[in-house]
């Protein structure tokens, strides 16, 4: 577990000390070292159903989106969990 920390840790240190992600620069852009096809496929659909509720504006389109949104959320943690796990297995192998 330390040392699952001690790589969150360094990914977090590394994703928010870039010069152009600083705290000065004006945005922060996301973290994108853990997304992958999966979560950029959910993202997109995410998108698309937001677009959909927006134009007719119905129940149902609001329900599909926020399914949608939590679809994301759900694989967004899956793949930071898988990506962290890798990074603690980096550290135990070295």
């Amino acid at each position: 577990m330390q040392k699952q920390h001690l790589c969150h840790l360094f990914l977090f240190t590394v994703t928010h000390t870039h010069p152009f992600n600083g705290p000065l620069s004006g945005t922060m852009q996301t973290q994108t070292w853990r997304w992958n096809e999966e979560v950029a496929e959910a993202v997109r659909e995410k998108k698309i159903k937001y677009g959909k509720w927006k134009k007719v504006n119905t129940k149902e389109a609001r329900m599909e989106y926020k399914k949608s949104r939590k679809n994301v959320k759900r694989v967004i943690s899956s793949a930071k969990e898988k990506k962290q796990k890798e990074c603690a297995n980096d550290l135990n192998d070295a």
